[in-house]
């Protein structure tokens, strides 16, 4: 199971990570959250300071804790999985 084992680098939009297979990637972020505009609160992580306070979940995913709100008025997380994160980032060198 994959996992993110640590948050290299951190910069506006963009994450480096290293997980538990050895491998290290970097995402770009601005497009998952304009694919995902439709949920309430999604627009929270276009300001700088809120994407600066992501972190690694129980699970391994890199999260955001209280970002989406729900139609019942429940804070959910958004979160990215090691999955997504392993398919879709960039390898970057060690």
């Amino acid at each position: 199971m994959l996992k993110v084992v640590s948050i290299d680098h951190i910069e506006p939009f963009e994450i480096t990570c290293s997980l538990n297979n050895g491998s290290k990637r970097k995402i770009a972020v601005k497009p998952l959250i304009q694919n995902q505009l439709h949920l309430s609160g999604i627009t929270l992580l276009l300001e700088v300071r809120n994407f600066m306070d992501a972190e690694i979940g129980e699970l391994g995913e890199i999260r955001w804790r209280n970002i989406i709100l729900s139609s019942s008025g429940e804070l959910w997380d958004y979160d990215i999985s090691p999955e997504f994160i392993f398919h879709q980032g960039i390898q970057v060198q060690q």
